[in-house]
């Protein structure tokens, strides 16, 4: 009975350890970390400034866009841009015209024309001719922190390049003596949060298939991707943003429920620089705005794989919902 019993143990035994083996196979091995790519200024230091990089992450980008700097150039009205390392100004020009001019904290200066230092009373401040476009002026506080100037809509480089001018020798002062306008928001403002601890590189392999190999975060978290480093690669990207309320405005839209609240899900084609998309748009919390126009703290979960826009949405949904239920109630 004994040499009976070894007999039927002994393969299920077998049969259990190949099956077990088989199962652990079949598993994908874990996925490595991420690399964290943080864009460099690529030049040095502006010279004559005390501000620091986290006096910088903490402030209001609309305390350095002083609008008695550009009076002369006609009417200034300012508010926060699309988002809390952004602020809009608005110049109602006097010969009838208009210009916008904006201040922003970026990791580096906007790619494109090769920058040329200039001394603006004892500070270093780089800058390129202006074009039709605009003109860019900037003040690099690290090498991972820049302060930048973009005046733009106006007629002219000379005027473009003569409004950025005005608005950094406005901010000069502030930059030198390191005192900055501190940013106040509440505690449950996407202001105060950081996109990249929303969501793991483990969660993104798992719902949306993406082996992310780098993660590139936003300035002052306010934004962060997961790609495989391939250039117009597979990438999940996590943003927050004040924007109107979203709502449906294409046929392709459609609105769902995440934990309570109500969602937009928005589908893209896909372009010369980005795959098929599906983006999900949710409101976080609800904004006043000197325009009265309804805005809110909105958070996006944008899925981009080579696969139909449509099918990107289930991953984007689930990532949505994991990134929405580590944000404090809004």
């Amino acid at each position: 009975m004994v040499r009976h019993a070894f007999r039927t143990t002994a393969p299920l035994l077998l049969l259990a350890t190949m099956l077990s083996v088989s199962s652990c196979a079949s598993e994908p091995p874990p996925a490595t970390p991420p690399t964290q790519v943080i864009p460099s200024a690529g030049v040095p230091r502006s010279s004559g400034i005390t501000v620091t990089p986290e006096q910088l992450s903490g402030s209001d980008p609309c305390g350095l866009l002083r609008s008695t700097a550009l009076s002369r150039f006609g009417r200034v009205s300012t508010e926060m841009g699309w988002q809390y390392t952004t602020c809009q100004g608005t110049i109602s020009l006097t010969d009838g015209g208009a210009a916008m001019v904006s201040s922003e904290f970026r990791f580096k200066p906007h790619e494109g024309t090769p920058l040329t230092p200039a001394d603006r009373n004892g500070v270093t401040v780089y800058g390129a001719p202006g074009d039709s476009n605009g003109c860019s002026r900037h003040v690099v506080v690290s090498d991972h922190a820049t302060v930048t100037v973009i005046a733009s809509l106006a007629q002219g480089p000379d005027l473009l390049c003569a409004i950025a001018d005005a608005a950094i020798d406005g901010m000069l002062p502030q930059l030198t003596r390191g005192e900055l306008q501190p940013l106040v928001l509440p505690p449950d403002s996407l202001g105060r949060q950081d996109a990249c601890r929303l969501l793991d590189h483990t969660e993104v392999r798992r719902m949306a298939g993406i082996d992310a190999r780098q993660v590139h975060p936003s300035f002052n978290g306010q934004g962060c991707e997961w790609s495989t480093g391939a250039e117009r690669g597979p990438s999940v990207l996590v943003s927050f943003r004040r924007a109107p309320q979203p709502k449906i405005d294409e046929g392709t839209d459609r609105a769902i429920n995440i934990d309570g609240r109500t969602a937009i899900v928005d589908t893209w084609v896909g372009g010369a620089l980005k795959l098929p998309s599906c983006e999900v748009q949710i409101a976080h919390r609800p904004l006043e705005r000197p325009t009265s126009t309804s805005t809110v703290e909105q958070l996006s979960v944008s899925v981009y794989t080579e696969a139909p826009e449509e099918s990107n949405c289930a991953p984007a949904t689930e990532l949505a919902t994991a990134a929405l239920g580590r944000l404090p109630r809004g």
